[in-house]
């Protein structure tokens, strides 16, 4: 199943001519994460079925502007949309109309710092542990 829709990637690549463009990673250790997310320019998942996705908080750490899904996990990891934008993940004009946005208008993309640091920060993480396990 993998294979298959990586090779439909691939196919849309070569069809769009966007060779150079879009780069295919496939795993990344994480010692390496950080030259990762700082080469891109936006950060694109718009998923149906993700959890949470604690990949969102790093790219927006990393103040990339966050295009998610908002059927699934993706609404909390964003703040309803505060801390990104979310679209219908099967309307592929909203995903194509969320890209030219941050492309035209980068600067009023970039990531609320402060707000994902008050939601997400480790020291947040701890309080609502030390919460969950005193109770």
């Amino acid at each position: 199943m993998m294979r298959k829709k990586k090779l439909r990637i691939e196919n849309l690549i070569e069809q769009y001519q966007l060779h150079g463009k879009i780069i295919l990673t496939g795993f990344i250790a994480d010692e390496d994460l950080v030259g990762h997310y700082n080469l891109a320019d936006v950060y694109i998942m718009p998923s149906e079925k993700e959890g949470f996705g604690i990949t969102f908080i790093e790219a927006l750490y990393y103040r990339k502007p966050v295009i998610a899904g908002n059927t699934d996990g993706s609404v909390d990891a964003l703040l309803n949309g505060q801390l990104g934008q979310l679209i219908d993940p099967n309307n592929k004009e909203e995903i194509k109309q969320a890209v030219k946005n941050i492309i035209h208008q980068p600067e009023k993309y970039i990531p609320n710092q402060p707000l994902l640091m008050e939601h997400f920060s480790y020291p947040v993480y701890q309080k609502k542990w030390e919460k969950i396990i005193h109770e």
